[in-house]
């Protein structure tokens, strides 16, 4: 299937971070029909959410690094808490999120899994954007999507 990409007029390769507007659309050339969809967030969702709140992250990344990289061919599901919504890294414009590897299900964000979704039931609060371990164990990080501007930007394509 092709289609055609888009990235947030805001997105600057990090420049601003941690307010990266790390976030694109794909417009698909044929409509896909799916028994379920994800939903978009209201604005402001993430702010009623508390800290530990449990959230599944997908992606098609890695899973270790040591001793050598992992890579993970098939979609990879795993359920994360939210740690931060006002560190270094996040601001508020990212989610900081637990890695627990090792755990069943428990992983988390790794190289490869940016652009997923992290889901709160069927509502994508998030894009998964960056981890800041190499060995995928520690904290990572996904930005937000119940942002204003953001979601205006995205329902400018529905």
């Amino acid at each position: 299937m092709t289609g055609d990409t888009y990235t947030y007029p805001g997105y600057d390769d990090f420049a601003t971070f941690p307010n990266t507007g790390d976030v694109g659309i794909v417009v698909l050339d044929k409509r896909v029909r799916m028994e379920t969809y994800g939903q978009l967030p209201t604005v402001g969702l993430v702010e009623t959410l508390y800290k530990h709140e449990t959230f599944e992250i997908v992606g098609y990344g890695q899973q270790d690094t040591q001793p050598v990289a992992v890579a993970e061919i098939q979609k990879i599901k795993a359920m994360v808490q939210l740690i931060s919504l006002q560190s270094g890294y996040s601001a508020g414009f990212n989610l900081q999120l637990s890695s627990n590897a090792g755990k069943p299900h428990r992983g988390g964000l790794c190289f490869g899994d940016s652009g997923g979704p992290v889901l709160y039931g069927t509502t994508i609060l998030a894009v998964n954007s960056f981890v800041i371990n190499e060995n995928c164990a520690g904290a990572g990080y996904s930005y937000r999507i119940d942002q204003p501007e953001i979601l205006a930007w995205i329902n400018s394509f529905l």
